[in-house]
């Protein structure tokens, strides 16, 4: 099969896929993760609030449609774009992230369609005032870390690794 005739959701999966692989920190230092309970009191461990992160999230992917646009055509799939676009407009996301350290995910392209649904773990290696970094294995995929950037303690955002790094953002808020 040429590459020309591959359908249009395979290009939209290979987006969503990079959309979990979030931007990599640079040279994180060594996971700082249960530091304090080592360092400290069994008190004071238990008197830490939980992480900012643990909750369930929905997720809206924001796109700059020029740059979107311009990434399909220097890959010679503009037939594609107006399938890409509107997947991209009707995606849901969700992820939930529990103190144990479990992560849920799931990924809704077509409002007709079941979600796919993902589940993984998580560990905070280090939070810099706004910016949280956590170490994230999803079932199937080798482990990453992913920078999140906190507004404020109900919203974030994450930028997609790779080519759509400029072109797109995924936007959360707390649910619950």
């Amino acid at each position: 099969m040429s590459s020309s005739s591959l359908p249009p959701f395979i290009l939209i999966g290979t987006f969503i896929l990079s959309l979990t692989a979030c931007q990599q920190a640079q040279d994180p230092p060594a996971s700082t993760a249960g530091a304090s309970s080592a360092h400290g009191s069994q008190a004071n461990a238990e008197e830490q609030a939980p992480h900012r992160l643990i909750g369930q999230w929905q997720g809206a992917l924001e796109i700059d449609q020029q740059a979107v646009t311009k990434l399909f055509q220097d890959a010679g799939r503009e037939d594609q774009l107006e399938t890409a676009l509107d997947a991209y407009r009707n995606m849901e996301m969700t992820m939930g992230f529990e103190e144990d350290g479990k992560m849920t995910m799931s990924i809704k392209i077509d409002k007709n369609e079941s979600p796919e649904q993902g589940s993984g773990t998580w560990e905070l290696i280090r939070d810099e005032g706004h910016l949280s970094i956590v170490k994230s294995m999803e079932e199937g995929s080798t482990e990453q870390e992913i920078e999140m950037a906190f507004k404020d303690p109900d919203h974030f955002q994450m930028l997609p690794k790779g080519p759509f790094r400029n072109a797109a953002v995924i936007k959360f808020s707390r649910i619950r």
